[in-house]
């Protein structure tokens, strides 16, 4: 007993005078501490006193003393415990923080809930640590209005709660010092609902504005007094106020030549009435008339007084200009649908009830007006096939519309007629029709019906003429397979004919020439007689003629194959050839390539070499030219040869002369094996020979 009145009974004063410290100013809170002090110090020595001193006068007066501090402790706990239900209960949030580094010292539960953290994880912690401010200038700005102001009230805050949301309140605070340290007392009420609140009807607000402002109707909205609060573009625009700022002017000024009437409808509004007119007249400023559609209704305070009123407007002369002309634009399109050339009729979906059929319908169909209207085509027996309009109904329910789809239709006369049918969806008051237009094609279809056969037996006659071409083509592909067979033949035989003339006859001829010239030796050598000089001068005769006859066979026997193409190739034949023709003609033949030799068959060569022989043959007969440039090269794959005179030139009509046997004969040559000859000619420039045969052909 004696150790909890000397231990336990000054630390419970201790604390919770530091616990009251907490909730109150900082000059209270010292009080309280120095009251503590001053009863613990008057307790401990009336306790000292009443063990160490056994002195009953003294001890009394201690046990009275220590009855009136436990009495008054009482009190304190019972004040304590009040102030702490208030503290706890509080709906506000409370807390204690210490200025240096925002420790939480106290919080009641109001303020864990609005912070989202509970009371333990708060006095843990500091607001810096937690991230309760929005960002750090937050708090230095909130401290840096605290101490300018000493205190604050209803101070708009954002904080955020340990979810990631933030709180919008009115922080009211105090700085107090506990313990020698500056503290922040604060209360905040949480009005983020309300901001909220407030953002929505500014929004709501701002959006209002924006709608009237743009709203593609004329809208304006008046005060009691007629000075306008909001007005939209569209009535600027209409009544020649544009790029003027009309808000907070009256009415009446900014249109000081108001009628009357108008300033009597605004005060009916202004009264209570609703005013409208679907179509009112008035005199433009051009003096013509124009129409105007207004409605103007009262507009209502949140208590229910009228505030003021809102016009509407909206200037329709064109659109009872466009209702003019549009009964006009129908005036026209009856007298255009009477008078369309195309059948043309309207009928109603719901029942395919014909509501407006054209003259053409009449005379086509037959049917008068008063028979087709009012009836439908199924009734008047138009389909000749039903199954047809099944079809036509599918395709406009598919796509919503027909094009072109040929048809068949019965007149009233029962002949049948080929239509070429359109449909199209429209609305007439309100009621889904078609319009159907029919083109009468039935002249046109018998028309291509007999083209069609026409073109039948026309491609009769192109199968026969093709099969025929194809057989001509095999003639002449048997032909020109035969003319090669006939080429190749002919240069073996020359060329046998030319071996057994040069061998045989050249070598019979040259001995019969060596005998005679034997002969002639030994008479020269013998006793001379005018008989033998004779035979001598014979014989030496004989030998000339003899030698000439060699000449000639070697001649004919070089012209039917020309030993020197089998022997040194192409390109010294070429050579040579150009040699021979130039000594025979005396035209100057000028011959260069950068090739010493060729590598192709006996037939490509025997074939180039067979067209600069007649290449040489046209020049000298026709071109009458001076000089022929020859040049042989090779052409990537190809062998080229390309021969220029410089004579009159080749016209294009001795091109295309099927008469001319020689450049006919130049290209099958070439084209026997694989190649082709191009001829050009300049007039008064030459003319030039290409051919290009392949290396590898043959």
């Amino acid at each position: 007993m004696i150790f909890y009145l000397l231990i336990f009974l000054p630390l419970q004063l201790c604390v919770f005078t530091t616990r009251i410290a907490l909730l109150v100013d900082s000059e209270t809170a010292i009080k309280l501490l120095v009251v503590s002090i001053v009863v613990v110090a008057l307790v401990f020595t009336a306790l000292r006193s009443f063990v160490f001193k056994p002195n009953f006068g003294l001890r009394r007066r201690a046990l009275q003393e220590i009855e009136e501090r436990r009495k008054t402790e009482m009190a304190l706990r019972l004040s304590e415990e009040r102030f702490t239900k208030a503290f706890e209960g509080s709906p506000l949030g409370i807390s204690v923080t210490r200025v240096s580094d925002g420790k939480y010292l106290e919080v009641n539960k109001a303020m864990a809930e609005a912070t989202g953290y509970s009371r333990q994880e708060l006095l843990r912690s500091s607001t810096l640590e937690l991230g309760v401010w929005v960002d750090s200038d937050s708090r230095e700005r909130l401290f840096a209005e605290l101490e300018k102001r000493g205190a604050l009230n209803d101070y708009p805050s954002i904080f955020k709660r340990k979810d990631g949301t933030t709180v919008h309140a009115l922080l009211s605070a105090d700085i107090i010092e506990i313990g020698g340290e500056k503290c922040c007392l604060a209360v905040i009420q949480d009005v983020t609902e309300r901001h909220h609140m407030e953002e929505r009807l500014k929004a709501s607000e701002s959006l209002l504005r924006v709608f009237i402002k743009h709203t593609p109707a004329a809208i304006a909205m008046f005060d009691k007094e007629m000075r306008y609060l909001q007005v939209s573009d569209r009535f600027l625009a209409d009544y020649g106020l544009e790029g003027q700022n009309v808000i907070g002017k009256n009415h009446y000024e900014v249109f000081p030549d108001l009628l009357e009437r108008w300033k009597e409808v605004h005060s009916r509004v202004l009264a209570g009435a609703h005013e409208s007119c679907a179509e009112d007249p008035f005199i433009t400023v051009d003096g013509s008339t124009g129409w105007i559609q207004w409605e103007s209704l009262p507009w209502r305070k949140p208590g229910g007084e009228i505030g003021g009123l809102i016009l509407l407007t909206q200037l329709i002369t064109d659109r009872k200009r466009a209702e003019q002309l549009l009964q006009a634009s129908e005036r026209k399109f009856s007298v255009a649908f009477n008078s369309n050339p195309v059948m043309t009729s309207i009928s109603r979906i719901e029942d395919g009830e014909l509501l407006a059929v054209n003259d053409s319908f009449v005379s086509t169909t037959g049917y008068s007006r008063q028979e087709a209207i009012g009836t439908n085509a199924l009734a008047l027996g138009l389909w000749s096939d039903p199954a047809e309009r099944l079809v036509i109904m599918e395709l406009l329910e598919r796509d919503g519309s027909v094009r072109n789809q040929e048809t068949h239709l019965r007149m009233k006369s029962g002949e049948p007629r080929v239509m070429m049918l359109s449909i199209e969806s429209i609305e007439i008051d309100g009621h889904p029709c078609l319009l159907h237009a029919a083109v009468d094609i039935t002249d046109r279809r018998r028309a291509e019906d007999k083209n069609r056969e026409l073109l039948h037996n026309l491609g009769e006659r192109i199968k026969e003429l093709t099969e025929a071409e194809t057989a001509l083509r095999n003639s002449e592909e048997r032909l020109r397979a035969l003319s090669a067979r006939i080429s190749s033949t002919r240069e073996e035989e020359g060329t046998r004919i030319a071996r057994e003339i040069h061998d045989e006859l050249g070598g019979a001829l040259t001995g019969l020439k060596w005998d005679l010239e034997g002969i002639a030796s030994g008479l020269t050598n013998a006793n001379g007689s005018p008989e033998l000089s004779e035979v001598r001068n014979r014989i030496h005769s004989m030998a000339g003629l003899m030698e000439s006859t060699i000449n000639i066979v070697r001649r004919i026997s070089s012209e039917l194959r020309p030993g020197v193409l089998d022997d040194l190739g192409l390109v010294a034949a070429i050579e040579w050839q150009g040699q021979q023709f130039q000594t025979r003609t005396g035209l100057k033949v000028h011959f260069d390539t950068p090739l010493d030799s060729v590598e192709l068959t006996r037939e490509v060569a025997t074939a180039v070499f067979r067209i600069f022989q007649e290449v040489l043959t046209n020049v000298l007969r026709h071109s009458q030219a001076e000089n022929i440039y020859v040049n042989l090269r090779e052409d990537g794959k190809k062998i080229e040869l390309k021969v220029r005179d410089d004579g009159r030139g080749i016209t294009e009509s001795e091109q295309r002369n099927i008469r001319s046997l020689g450049l006919l004969g130049m290209k099958e040559r070439a084209l026997l094996v694989g190649g082709d000859v191009i001829i050009k000619g300049t007039k008064g420039k030459g003319t030039t020979v290409i051919v290009r045969v392949p290396l590898n052909a043959g």
